[in-house]
């Protein structure tokens, strides 16, 4: 079952009293409910039947979710991190992630992020400036390389795309090693956790 969310489902739902019909507007006993529980104010058998219908406590915190799994979904089909004017279709809608992405780059950048949600989009190889957008679909390929034959391909080596396209691998990879010393401490780490081999 879905979440319930009030993006989601019917504006307002028709409730039987017990002396005349009224009409409550969904949205409103929804935000009810979250306020009632922050205060302690429902019972552990009103909280367990909302848990079961997939009720959604922290609104923020879902649509955080929703994005998140949109853009991890998006990197998994495309081989790429999405730009600041994608739109993905993620489970039957169009998701914008442009705006999304800059407030994760924005919060990063301003310490304002959780740690948990820190290493959840370092998971993903999140791109956290655009500037390293290139360098991380270098660093991609790289990985891939060297989970399959164990080290890093000779400097002439080039990968080639299914488009015909030629990337020298090869070389981006010799080009690291000269240049260790002035990468970036993030561009180090990444290396890092590939088991970039330093030294031929």
């Amino acid at each position: 079952m879905r979440d319930v969310d009030e993006y989601e489902i019917a504006p307002t739902v028709h409730m039987q009293g017990e002396h005349h019909n009224r009409t409550l507007k969904l949205g409103s006993f929804i935000s009810v409910q979250r306020d009632k529980r922050k205060k302690g104010q429902l019972t552990d058998e009103q909280i367990e039947k909302l848990n079961k219908i997939g009720f959604v406590w922290d609104r923020h915190g879902a649509l955080w979710q929703k994005k998140f799994d949109a853009c991890k979904d998006y990197i998994a089909q495309y081989d790429k991190f999405p730009t600041e004017s994608s739109i993905h279709n993620f489970r039957g809608e169009d998701v914008k992630l442009g705006t999304w992405i800059g407030e994760q780059r924005t919060n990063y950048r301003r310490n304002t992020m959780s740690n948990e949600r820190i290493k959840r989009l370092e998971q993903i190889d999140f791109v956290w400036s655009p500037h390293d957008a290139q360098w991380l679909k270098s660093w991609r390929l790289a990985k891939q390389y060297i989970q399959t034959h164990g080290h890093c391909p000779n400097p002439t080596y080039k990968h080639v795309f299914s488009s015909g396209e030629t990337f020298g691998l090869g070389a981006w990879c010799a080009k690291q090693r000269d240049k260790r010393q002035e990468l970036s401490e993030y561009r180090r780490k990444k290396l890092d956790d590939i088991h970039f081999p330093w030294v031929e």
